[in-house]
Order: structure tokens, then C-alpha cells, then sequence
């Protein structure tokens, strides 16, 4: 049990630390994203929901949060496979 609790823990840190690094220090959900992504989805539910999302960095900050290290091990992956 104490290995799942440390684990959680680390997988939080690190989504954290992920979502700081991609709002902050990339800057990749600027407002231009956001414009491009809203014109992209089609009109309905999946545009309301594309809002929804890009409304606070809170919801941003959270979805980093709960899907931990994965966008970080998407980019080692991507850029392992350019190299």
C-alpha cells in the first residue's frame, strides 16, 4: 500500500510540474491555440466542451494533474523518433 500511496504522489508531482512546465514555460495554450482549436471542432456539444476546457488554466492545470507523466513521455517518444 505504501508503494501505491508513493506512487500516486509521484505521478501527481510530476503531472503538476508537466502542466506548469506546458502553461508557463512553453506557453503552448496561448490564445491562438485556443482560437484554432475552437475554429477546428464542429458547432454542438464537442465545441462547448473545447470552452469549457480552455476557459481557466485551472482546468488545464488539472487535466495535467490527473494524466501525470504521459505528455512528457509523449514528447520523449516523439522526438526519439525524429532523432
Amino acid at each position: 500500500m505504501i508503494g501505491l500511496a508513493y506512487f500516486l504522489i509521484i505521478w501527481i508531482v510530476g503531472g503538476f510540474l508537466t502542466g506548469i512546465k506546458y502553461l508557463f514555460v512553453d506557453q503552448m495554450y496561448d490564445d491562438e491555440f485556443k482560437q484554432l482549436m475552437i475554429q477546428e471542432t464542429s458547432p454542438g456539444m464537442e465545441r462547448n466542451m473545447v470552452e469549457l476546457f480552455f476557459r481557466n488554466k485551472a482546468n488545464i492545470m488539472t487535466f495535467h494533474i490527473l494524466i501525470g507523466f504521459l505528455p512528457l513521455i509523449i514528447k520523449i517518444v516523439v522526438l526519439l523518433k525524429r532523432g
